[in-house]
């Protein structure tokens, strides 16, 4: 699956994919492409970017994703040819043929709604929006890489928090460390972020892509 249609939770369109988002992202974190054609690289040959781009998902563990609206077309692209299929993902869960209702995913399209201008998404397991990267028709995205490195970073800093809040939830052992065990999970809550192209920042080359994240 390469496309996700963003539609409403009683869309035809959305219901005819048997794999929602969640199914599809299997526990990884990935990137929504609202226009993918826009981040290819005229530097190099287009079999050679491929190569150079999917080998850093893959190192990375983090998937590609295309976003299509209603009246836009299932992705042809280099995130179809490098996930090897052309179908659809569906926003929402489906089960016995009824769509069930689903708050991550209804607030994930909010957010996707939301955004009037071309981006590229850094969306977690759970389907929450960690960073939204905004770009104009004319301005240069940032390379797939860079995004790569920085859902790297957002994915570590997570782990970090995650790490603190089970070693906090272990030592309290009485009713009265319950506020502590709150306040941790307020932390944990992400925040989505927007940011713009020209504001993401440089974490170096090749750090974080070339190592083999584990979930």
């Amino acid at each position: 699956m390469a496309t996700l249609r963003v539609c409403g939770r009683t869309d035809d369109v959305s219901a005819g994919s048997s794999t929602s988002l969640r199914q599809w992202l299997g526990g990884r974190w990935a990137i929504l492409f609202s226009h993918p054609d826009d981040f290819v690289r005229c530097e190099l040959e287009l079999d050679r970017w491929l190569d150079i781009v999917g080998h850093a998902f893959k190192q990375a563990r983090v998937r590609p994703l295309a976003v299509a609206r209603r009246t836009s077309a299932i992705d042809q692209g280099w995130v179809s040819q490098l996930s090897g299929d052309r179908g659809l993902v569906s926003l929402y869960e489906r089960w016995n043929g009824r769509t069930l209702l689903d708050v991550p995913s209804s607030r994930l399209r909010a957010s996707i709604d939301n955004i009037d201008q071309r981006f590229a998404m850094i969306i977690d397991p759970a389907l929450c929006q960690r960073r939204a990267v905004v770009y104009g028709a004319t301005e240069q995205p940032p390379s797939p890489l860079d995004l790569i490195r920085l859902a790297c970073r957002l994915r570590s800093d997570q782990r970090a928090v995650d790490l603190a809040s089970r070693r906090l939830t272990a030592r309290e052992t009485s009713s009265s460390s319950r506020m502590p065990r709150a306040l941790a999970e307020t932390k944990n809550t992400p925040t989505p972020t927007t940011i713009t192209a020209r504001s993401l920042p440089n974490f170096g080359q090749n750090r974080c892509v070339a190592q083999s994240a584990s979930r």
